[in-house]
């Protein structure tokens, strides 16, 4: 935390900005009215995403349903593991004013702070976009989302890989998976590094026991393992329901075209494969691997938006805190074609679903347009030019 509040006294007007922010978020969401859904016989609350982790330990504890209806009590499904539930289980006991607050002050707080354990970051243009994450994530906490604590994790387990604190990298990224699976797609950062894959295997055996099997400490095996299969049937559900915001929704919206979802994301996946296979191939400098780092963990942050098709506007908080990550890269030069697509970033992806535009051009701009997907794409292009341009060139 000394290093948090010592580089530059603009980090320490971006904590009283996000704080503010999260203030704010909170009193509006408990002080908004509940709305009735079509088809819903109950309304339903304005932080209705808060109730489901909220009541998700409780039913842990109890031994009930974790991913069938919680009716009256909140709309839609808990989607997160087990172990995640128990983790959830303190926001139950706190009063819901309370553990609101606390929940969106996570969110908000751990990727600023996450944004400075990263090694190689150039300190004014890191400050100038970490106001891009406050304003995607008041989006995110508008919808009182876990993605803000995703993006903290993952940012959080670059920085640990960049000091090659192995154990810690993985504990990050198993924790981040506990939440929304695709977290996972960060192992593929010890392929920078291929001499730390046999101990990162090791620790991720641990980890993955440790975190799968912690609940037995409050419930019973039978219990547990019905818990997980349901998990992973209902993951296996959501791969078949539509597109939302996201590369494939994209192409859908400007070109009425559908690719099999499987072979795009293996398409997507080779490609985001392919600059890390100049790094296997010979040994690098400890400089070069740490400042890699950094841009192809970055580059990751937005894959895992781009290329999820169940991506929300509340998800772009992970794709902008890599974007903001990779363009605050002292290795990464800022130019007129980085200007540019940060703008567009800015005004389309960030700006699109706020009140600054009619109901009408928002809707057109997020919906119809997919507008806050494209800009997104523009800019892990250039990323991902950057990632292999820099794989070849540094040794």
């Amino acid at each position: 935390m000394k290093s948090f509040w010592s580089t530059h006294k603009a980090a320490q007007i971006n904590f009283v900005l996000f704080l503010v922010a999260t203030i704010g978020v909170t009193a509006k969401l408990l002080l908004s009215n509940s709305v009735q859904i079509d088809n819903i016989k109950f309304p339903v609350a304005a932080y209705n995403n808060f109730l489901i982790f909220k009541w998700s330990g409780f039913n842990l504890m109890n031994e009930l349903p974790l991913y069938i209806s919680n009716d009256p009590l909140h709309y839609d499904l808990f989607k997160y593991s087990p172990t995640c539930a128990l983790a959830f289980l303190p926001f139950n006991w706190l009063p819901t004013t309370v553990g609101l607050f606390l929940w969106n002050l996570i969110n908000m707080l751990l990727p600023l702070w996450a944004l400075h354990q990263i090694i190689g970051l150039r300190t004014k243009t890191r400050n100038i976009l970490a106001l891009f994450l406050l304003a995607e994530g008041v989006t995110s906490l508008l919808n009182s989302q876990s993605n803000g604590l995703v993006l903290g994790l993952l940012m959080m387990s670059i920085g640990a890989f960049q000091r090659e604190k192995t154990g810690k990298a993985v504990f990050l990224i198993l924790a981040s998976g506990f939440i929304k699976i695709f977290g996972w797609i960060f192992f593929l950062m010890f392929l920078i590094r291929p001499k730390s894959i046999p101990k990162a295997m090791l620790y991720g055996v641990f980890y993955s026991l440790v975190l799968m099997a912690i609940p037995l400490l409050f419930v019973s095996r039978d219990y547990l393992i019905s818990e997980y299969s349901w998990w992973f049937v209902l993951l296996g559900q959501d791969s078949n329901t539509y597109l939302k915001l996201s590369f494939m929704g994209w192409l859908q919206s400007w070109f009425g075209f559908v690719p099999p979802k499987n072979m795009l994301l293996f398409i997507a996946l080779l490609l985001q494969i392919i600059p890390l296979w100049w790094r296997i191939k010979r040994e690098s400098s400890a400089r070069s691997i740490t400042n890699f780092s950094l841009l192809y963990g970055s580059s990751l942050l937005v894959w895992v938006v781009l290329f999820n098709h169940m991506s929300e506007s509340a998800t772009y908080i992970i794709a902008i805190g890599g974007i903001a990550l990779f363009f605050s890269a002292d290795d990464n030069p800022i130019d007129r074609r980085t200007i540019l697509i940060l703008l567009m970033v800015f005004l389309l992806t960030i700006l699109g679903p706020t009140d600054i535009y009619p109901r009408a051009i928002r809707y057109w701009i997020v919906e119809t347009a997919q507008l806050k997907a494209f800009p997104v794409l523009v800019a892990y292009l250039l990323m991902w030019y950057r990632c292999f341009k820099y794989s070849k060139t540094n040794a």
